[in-house]
């Protein structure tokens, strides 16, 4: 409510933090749910595990590309902001399509690393083309610094806010038969990142205090997921 419009700059300590408590997370959670898959062959499993590694890919790439390429004194928040809001988008969205397969549709895939493999190496090449896509200006503006994210970008960060919610709702559903503190953890940190993604929807300057509140959100989500 207070935010000044300020921005801070912080690209190392942003880094750092995504690192710590986003890639290392996420790559920890896709190892686990990748055992759990090798036990049941569950494919909504695979699937969270690709929103997992989507969501920990998010910031920390945004933060090194754009580091590397334009470097401390200048750093291109659209590229930022669109390679880390594509990747949550289709970081929700697997994770809608995960908890809806585990809930209404309880085939089982053959249980076998190339089920395991080839649906990660799809999640990295994805989050690869993003990148690429968006360091090559082949996206739409996603942000401009000082008045805020574009329609395109606002419709991709609410559509991706309203699916971790309804993804949450879904594993809320499931726990009340299967009293999983898995589940409890786990909605709990998708809330998290909804309020997080929120906090960088409506702020006008990239690394604001909102935008760092919103940061902090989405770090603590990565906790929760962890624990």
């Amino acid at each position: 409510a207070t935010d000044s419009g300020i921005a801070y700059e912080l690209p190392y300590l942003q880094i750092g933090l995504s690192f710590c408590l986003s890639a290392l997370v996420s790559l920890l959670i896709a190892y686990l749910i990748g055992r759990s898959f090798m036990a049941n062959g569950m494919p909504g499993l695979l699937l969270l595990g690709c929103g997992a590694l989507f969501w920990g890919s998010a910031g920390v790439l945004a933060g090194i590309v754009t580091l590397i390429r334009d470097g401390y004194e200048h750093i291109d928040q659209n590229a930022l902001v669109t390679i880390h809001n594509i990747c949550a988008w289709i970081s929700a969205l697997c994770h809608l399509a995960g908890a809806a397969f585990s809930l209404r549709w309880r085939f089982t895939l053959s249980i076998s690393y190339f089920w395991l493999a080839m649906s990660f190496a799809i999640a990295f090449v994805t989050v690869a083309l993003v990148v690429w896509m968006a360091l090559s200006s082949w996206t739409p503006v996603f942000f401009i610094q000082g008045q805020g994210g574009t329609p395109v970008r606002q419709l991709v960060l609410g559509s991706a806010i309203a699916m971790f919610v309804f993804t949450a709702i879904l594993l809320r559903a499931m726990n009340h038969s299967r009293a999983s503190s898995f589940i409890n953890w786990y909605s709990l940190a998708l809330l998290l990142l909804a309020v997080g993604l929120f906090g960088v929807m409506i702020q006008s300057v990239h690394s604001s205090l909102l935008g760092w509140a919103g940061r902090g959100a989405q770090f603590l989500g990565g906790v929760y997921m962890l624990a």
